[in-house]
């Protein structure tokens, strides 16, 4: 069972959630225009294009074996038209970024989900009316670990798709992972880590008229005894429909990211991690614009203490 605990400390709202036995800068394209951000419903200029966050969630998933638990930052900023802005929630002191996820809509091109200093970065760029996107960053307790990025970086030409992958290095364990790109119009279509959990791919098309580059990033954890997997669950979405699902790690591990494999016209705008029935899971919400119905593949990405 989930114990639900709400508090209100300094102006802040935080969220408390318990599950027993389950849970930069700017792209490669340069700098971005930065915009007035509109957060919590009263309007400020950020200087460096940060949003302040406007909650702040804490989603315990703890080990019954050891008190090492994941806590959810969260951070929302207003993107306006035709423009470019970004969120960063920042991991709580004491503990360590190990993913990310994001909130968004169907009009905001994510540029850039990674991790960022001790925390996680969602940048995006609004096509439509003004919207919001929120960044989640999940945050490790309990242990002395830290995290670091491996990256790689390959050119998508005109029209194409590719699929960049980076491995963690030997002796650290595989915990999320992100991408970012240099274009407004690139389709990245699959995000998650490898089947054998030992890096992470990321897969874009490029709609745009000239070359793209995109870049995986892995989120790598060491100092601590752990190992990570991969699990995954796959449903259709029908055609011009919305669709999702979601998946939970094995009992005893925690979930500390997600991502998705999907057919190439899917566009994803929810990635990130939920409790619901005593159970945590990964959940990706997409719709399907094509005519005929396409895969969502929904992964989730595990750590278990040795």
């Amino acid at each position: 069972m989930n114990r639900m605990d709400r508090r209100i400390s300094q102006g802040i709202a935080f969220v408390a959630l318990v599950s027993l036995g389950s849970l930069a800068a700017c792209g490669d394209g340069g700098e971005y225009d930065r915009n007035a951000l509109t957060i919590g419903g009263s309007q400020e200029t950020a200087s460096d294009g940060q949003a302040s966050p406007d909650t702040v969630t804490s989603l315990s998933q703890s080990l019954s074996a050891a008190s090492i638990d994941i806590e959810i930052a969260t951070a929302s900023a207003r993107v306006n038209a035709g423009a470019t802005g970004y969120a960063l929630a920042t991991c709580p002191t004491n503990s360590v970024v190990v993913g990310g996820g994001f909130g968004a809509s169907l009009t905001l091109d994510i540029h850039m989900s990674r991790k960022y200093g001790n925390g996680w970065r969602i940048d995006a760029y609004n096509n439509g009316t003004a919207q919001y996107v929120t960044s989640y960053a999940y945050c490790l307790t309990g242990t002395s670990g830290t995290t670091a990025e491996s990256t790689r970086i390959e050119s998508v030409a005109a029209g194409a798709s590719k699929c960049v992958s980076v491995s963690c290095p030997s002796g650290t364990v595989l915990t999320g992972g992100g991408f970012n790109h240099s274009a407004d119009l690139m389709h990245v279509y699959a995000n998650s880590a490898n089947v054998a959990s030992t890096g992470w791919i990321a897969c874009g098309t490029n709609t745009t008229s000239g070359p793209v580059n995109l870049r995986a990033r892995a989120t790598c954890l060491s100092g601590v005894a752990a190992s990570s997997y991969r699990k995954s669950t796959s449903s259709y979405i029908a055609a011009t429909s919305y669709g999702t699902n979601a998946i939970p790690c094995n009992e005893g591990s925690l979930v500390t990211s997600g991502g998705l494999g999907a057919g190439q016209p899917l566009q994803w705008y929810i990635g990130k991690i939920e409790s619901a029935a005593g159970t945590d899971r990964w959940r990706v919400y997409a719709y399907n614009p094509a005519s005929s119905r396409q895969l969502l593949d929904v992964r989730v990405q595990c750590l278990t203490l040795d």
